[in-house]
């Protein structure tokens, strides 16, 4: 036993015996009649000590959750995703170190190579298509298609960044490699994982779901809360990849058996997706492939959340006490990373350690005290060559009002020129605006002469 072993050891929090009515309590705000909620999951030693349900799974029949409801788990699909491309690297079908436009040929040549890699550690600085598809009016409510998408992300002459150099988290990568599963393997994703991993793991209650009329028995319903009345929150676009796995408490916890089964063929790729991917700078990042590495009180934690319309997920794991929480929840204001922590603390005593690679939040926008400039010399319409638009900027009540179709938003001045909200920041010069929104970096806006 080498030294590093004997300081986890010694280092390793002690178990503790947990009452059930503790973890009640922490799902105690959903554990009630007419709410939506989550159901729970706790494992140790690859056998459940808690499973359990709290709220409902859907309003209208007053449903209950249980370990065997139907969730979409959102990006904590990303793991299978990364996994589908290891397994055609095993069948000798591409490498992850290939660049994507041997596959996606649509994409521009950006000046430098973007491998598959790039995708799978988020470093391959894509704009994001979600982000992407906001400014074009769209949500999560709309119909787009897969063709559409890739258009979308081909349409972009720029990255965010150099391949490599930066981590940005972006679904626009995921999403490419189900168009590579397709174009490689001569099959759907769906149909990928099913034969290569859902069947040979018994999970019978999990897919890839790519239609959003599809029947999915014992399937959550997806709420939103507005203004204090519950509503329905369900997406209807079919994109997978970066999403859209459907899966169950129960069989998460056979996937997570297999991270501990060094006989079974996935013991090595699991290994190469918990490995800390590194930057060109050779910066070591909290990510792998398709999992996010982290910390809990000095021990390792491996972890990867999901929210998409009404449904958030969490699945953690601590590897070296062979301990995981599954957190699948139908409410979108609920955060299952939170709650997972707190369960977790009750067995383990700590906390989940800061992550160093995390991008800090924006500033909030706050009004400058220098000079005022007359708002209406940046009204007017404006193009992006790399989306469809039009888009309007228009003054009102002090700030910008800025508008993508259906979708607006209210710009406050942070500097001379400068305008933000949130995520969301134009920088105004002589013919128009740089333009940053969250994962989409350095779009240009030009005006449109009246």
């Amino acid at each position: 036993m080498n030294t590093r072993t004997l300081l986890l050891l010694f280092c390793a929090p002690a178990f503790a015996q947990v009452n059930p009515e503790a973890i009640r309590e922490i799902y105690s705000n959903y554990d009630k009649s007419g709410s939506p909620g989550c159901a729970v999951g706790v494992l140790k030693d690859g056998k459940f000590i808690h499973q359990a349900g709290y709220g409902y799974a859907n309003l209208d029949y007053d449903l209950p959750l249980t370990s065997k409801t139907v969730f979409d788990i959102g990006s904590t699909s990303k793991q299978f995703t990364a996994l589908t491309m290891l397994l055609l690297e095993k069948d000798g079908k591409l490498s992850i170190d290939d660049p994507v436009r041997k596959y996606i040929a649509e994409l521009p040549d950006y000046g430098t190579p973007l491998t598959i890699r790039h995708i799978l550690n988020h470093t391959s600085g894509l704009r994001d298509y979600l982000a992407l598809g906001r400014l074009e009016g769209l949500g999560a409510d709309d119909f787009y298609t897969d063709p559409e998408v890739v258009a979308m992300i081909a349409h972009q002459r720029h990255l965010n960044f150099n391949p490599g150099e930066e981590f940005i988290y972006s679904n626009s990568g995921y999403f490419l490699v189900s168009q590579i599963v397709l174009r490689v393997a001569g099959k759907s994703m769906p149909q990928f994982l099913e034969e290569r991993v859902f069947k040979p793991l018994g999970m019978t209650n999990t897919h890839s779901h790519d239609d959003h009329t599809m029947v999915v028995k014992n399937r959550a319903t997806g709420y939103a809360l507005n203004k204090g009345v519950m509503h329905v929150d369900m997406s209807t676009l079919d994109m997978i990849g970066d999403g859209g796995i459907y899966t169950t408490v129960e069989d998460l916890a056979k996937w997570d058996a297999v991270f501990y089964d060094e006989k079974s063929e996935f013991a090595p790729l699991l290994k190469r997706m918990q490995q800390p991917s590194k930057l060109t700078s050779g910066k070591t990042l909290s990510y792998g492939l398709g999992l996010f590495i982290g910390s809990w009180s000095g021990q390792p934690m491996i972890h990867h959340g999901g929210a998409w319309a009404g449904f958030r997920a969490e699945l953690v794991r601590l590897p070296q006490q062979h301990f995981s929480v599954i957190s699948l929840c139908n409410l979108g204001a609920i955060n299952p990373s939170v709650h997972a922590q707190r369960v977790i603390a009750l067995y383990y005593p700590g906390r989940m350690e800061p992550d160093p690679n995390a991008p800090r939040p924006p500033a909030p926008a706050q009004a400058t005290s220098g000079s005022n400039p007359d708002l209406r010399n940046f009204e007017g319409t404006y193009r992006c060559d790399e989306l469809s638009g039009p888009y309007t900027v228009k003054a009102e009540n002090g700030k910008l009002k800025f508008r993508a179709r259906r979708n607006d938003w209210t710009l406050a001045p942070v500097s001379d020129g400068v305008f933000a909200s949130g995520p969301m920041r134009a920088a105004f010069t002589k013919d128009g605006f740089d333009f940053d929104f969250g994962r989409v970096k350095g779009l240009r806006f030009y005006r449109v002469a009246d």
